[in-house]
């Protein structure tokens, strides 16, 4: 695998790209699981074909679980449930026709990169499984689907359990293995090697390192470091000008 062609690293790739990748992020983070954020593109091949596609995992952990590094895939199946939504009957049908093939697509390429690369896969989502598989009309091949209901509180704000998200991490943590930052290294390359990806092991390990989840805060604090000064620079230059108001 020619890293530099697959990816060049930057900074804003390494940030999360939602608030949910945040929240799950933020909670193994204080389970103390170490994990890597979008890796890389691994290549996969679907339904035999010679050109490879490539997938791009969320979240691996160092959780090895029946000798399989841990995959956290964090996915909402949101463009379903916005069809869902949808009043207007053409509207719907296009959306929801939209919807299902992209989703039975996503999950082709999850069970693909699975039984690949030997990996132990999760979904994290905030649609319960059943609904998803009655709406593709197929079972999700994953060792594990768990479902977080998104609360909306008008007071409290919008959020998801943490003690339910928790209560997982730790389950997973009883009956798998938590392993060194080193091993989960090692486990990577061992598994590229085996399908002949790897061209440039230095640079490869320089990438996963980069984008283990505590690189990404220190990454997400530098890049929003700017915005909360031109807020606060903002802030002041209202109060200045409503003090100017009431001097007049």
């Amino acid at each position: 695998m020619g890293v530099g062609g697959l990816e060049k690293t930057k900074e804003d790739q390494n940030l999360m790209k939602s608030h949910f990748e945040k929240f799950v992020r933020d909670v193994l983070v204080s389970e103390g699981i170490q994990a890597i954020y979008e890796p890389i593109p691994f290549p996969i091949r679907m339904n035999g074909e010679e050109k490879p596609r490539v997938y791009l995992p969320d979240f691996v952990t160092s959780v090895f679980l029946n000798g399989k590094p841990v995959v956290l895939e964090v996915h909402s199946f949101v463009e379903i449930a916005l069809a869902m939504k949808e009043k207007n009957k053409y509207k719907k049908k296009l959306k929801w026709e939209k919807a299902v093939e992209k989703e039975v697509y996503y999950v082709e390429k999850i069970n693909e990169f699975r039984e690949s690369y030997g990996t132990y896969v999760i979904i994290i989502s905030s649609m319960p499984k059943s609904v998803i598989e009655g709406v593709l009309d197929l079972k999700i091949p994953v060792d594990e689907y768990w479902f977080l209901k998104y609360h909306k509180n008008p007071r409290k704000g919008n959020h998801y359990k943490v003690e339910k998200l928790s209560k997982h991490l730790y389950e997973l943590k009883e009956k798998g293995e938590v392993k060194k930052k080193d091993d989960l290294l090692h486990t990577l390359l061992v598994k590229l090697k085996e399908r002949d990806e790897i061209k440039n092991e230095e640079e490869l390990l320089n990438i996963f390192n980069s984008k283990f989840i505590e690189n990404v805060d220190k990454l997400e604090e530098r890049r929003q470091k700017p915005l909360k000064e031109a807020y606060r620079g903002s802030e002041k230059r209202s109060a200045f000008k409503d003090a100017s108001r009431k001097n007049v």
